[in-house]
């Protein structure tokens, strides 16, 4: 009889629930006021073509964005001791460029015509001259910006990696707004010479659209090529962060153009 009466207890205690596991804890997330800080210091229009979807303030990791906190150095700071602080000065007036230099797309780009009408005569394509003009000098311009931005990466390591991380993605967007400019430039020099695609039956006319191909000359290619590893290295290199969204999203740009026709109503 005692074996019998040991046995109920150990049934009582099999039948008792497993204890269900703790939930996973979840990250916690960086302030959004932090995440606007980074976007807002590098807010500027995207390239022609990318998605123009703002960047969310939600989510990211606090733990992703905590090295990346700001040292107290604010842009007035940084302007007034140019000195001190060129390496910041030169990412600063790149992103000033970013935003007032106009491109294809851009919001300062309305006198650069992205669209001909097929009933266009040629007085009007020969005062395309103009928007090439334009095209031409803001090329000049952000191509002393990238000199800078080149010449300053020297001191790369010298500073905190918000800086860094500034630097390496301003840097990748001037090249990319190069190449758009050089592409923009040889499109209206296509429609100057009639080097347009055929009009199908019922077009109005051709309008210029993001290509993969970057028709230019090889030094615009190679900078287009330079501008994409700049992207992913950003990407990489500061994953998680808001400096890494906007590089996939800038890097998914094309940096071609080219005519395609406009079908009639």
């Amino acid at each position: 009889m005692r074996p019998a009466a040991l046995a109920a207890p150990l049934l009582f205690l099999a039948a008792v629930p497993a204890r269900p596991a703790d939930p996973p804890q979840l990250p916690r997330l960086a302030p959004r006021a932090d995440v606007k800080s980074v976007l807002d210091e590098l807010a500027a229009p995207p390239v022609f073509g990318a998605d123009p979807t703002p960047v969310p303030l939600l989510p990211f990791a606090a733990a992703a964005l905590d090295p990346y906190a700001p040292d107290g150095v604010t842009a007035a700071d940084i302007l007034k001791e140019q000195g001190k602080y060129q390496f910041r000065v030169t990412v600063l007036r790149a992103v000033k460029k970013l935003r007032e230099t106009p491109a294809p797309g851009h919001p300062r780009g309305g006198t650069l015509p992205l669209r001909i009408d097929a009933a266009a005569d040629g007085k009007v394509r020969r005062g395309l001259e103009d928007a090439q003009i334009t095209a031409a000098l803001a090329a000049v311009d952000l191509e002393r910006v990238l000199d800078e931005l080149t010449f300053t990466a020297r001191d790369r390591a010298d500073e905190p990696p918000r800086w860094r991380a500034h630097h390496d993605l301003v840097t990748a967007q001037v090249r990319a707004r190069l190449v758009l400019l050089h592409e923009y430039n040889l499109a209206l020099a296509n429609v100057r010479t009639d080097n347009l695609p055929p009009l199908p039956a019922g077009a109005t006319g051709w309008r210029l659209v993001p290509a993969e191909q970057v028709r230019s000359r090889l030094e615009v290619e190679k900078l287009a090529a330079a501008a994409a590893d700049g992207f992913r290295a950003v990407a990489k290199d500061h994953r998680g962060t808001p400096w890494a969204a906007l590089a996939d999203r800038d890097l998914r740009a094309p940096l071609g153009l080219a005519w395609e026709p406009v079908a009639g109503k």
